[in-house]
């Protein structure tokens, strides 16, 4: 009975052992996700989106992107048509600073030329 005791001790110490180790590495693979994905400015933190409605000065909000890169660098990005051929690709820190802003003729592809302006581009 004593041995069975001493077992199960043992063995919830390995357990718990074994949890504390592997959550530093789940928590640092969630860090390290990278993704780009399409957001509705709801889902936005209140910063951001006042500072994209501020630069859009009426111009329409074309596409809001949530946008985080393999070494943790977060921002949003928003697209703003601001004349009939040309788009406005602007970067907002996720507390509504401006990162940087370029616009873009509609017969360039933005998307390819982002590596262009900013540093934190990686494909």
């Amino acid at each position: 009975m004593r041995n069975v005791r001493k077992l199960n001790w043992m063995l919830g110490g390995a357990i718990a052992l074994a949890l504390g180790a592997a959550m530093p590495a789940m928590v640092h693979a969630a860090r390290d996700e990278e993704y780009d994905r399409s957001i509705e400015t709801k889902d936005a933190p209140r910063a951001v989106v006042d500072a994209v409605e501020h630069h859009a000065n009426g111009d329409k909000i074309s596409e809001l992107d949530h946008v985080r890169r393999a070494d943790g660098f977060e921002f949003y990005r928003a697209v703003i048509r601001i004349h009939e051929h040309t788009v406005r690709d602007l970067r907002v820190a996720t507390d509504g600073q401006i990162i940087d802003q370029h616009d873009f003729n509609d017969s360039d592809n933005y998307r390819d030329k982002e590596h262009d302006f900013d540093p934190h581009y990686h494909r």
